[in-house]
């Protein structure tokens, strides 16, 4: 992309008047002058146009993908909905906690320390393990 080249004017305060660079000289005809500024405005508004339509169909990919994520993650939460309430639930907010205490002592064979929601998935893993070799047996 080339630069853009303007013309001083003393008339104007900041002295920058109007972009040169694809302007003929001022000793020309002033119709040549205009056929050449409305032909670089159009160049112009098709860069511009070109670039618009880039940016809009990276805007609708992002957006799209977006969705295909949120709807995923819903589908994620609607199959787990029951598990993930009862996860929080028992871990987070039982008040028996002496209970939990032995519950996990008994079944992971270590001391969580009242981290009961980090071991949660190891406790549940564990105890449908040791019900299906109880059962089986």
């Amino acid at each position: 992309m080339r630069k853009k080249q303007y013309r001083v004017n003393e008339n104007i305060p900041g002295g920058v008047s109007e972009n040169i660079s694809e302007k003929i000289p001022e000793n020309k005809n002033s119709e040549e002058n205009t056929v050449i500024t409305e032909n670089t405005e159009i160049t112009e508004t098709i860069y511009l146009q070109g670039q618009l339509k880039k940016y809009k169909r990276r805007y609708y990919r992002i957006l799209a993908l977006f969705f295909v994520f949120l709807l995923l993650f819903s589908v994620y939460i609607y199959l787990n909905y029951d598990y993930l309430v009862f996860k929080h639930l028992i871990a987070q907010n039982y008040i028996y906690t002496e209970a939990l205490d032995q519950l996990y002592q008994e079944h992971l064979k270590r001391d969580v320390k009242g981290r009961y929601y980090s071991f949660f998935d190891n406790f549940v893993i564990s105890a449908i393990t040791q019900k299906n070799q109880g059962n089986k047996q």
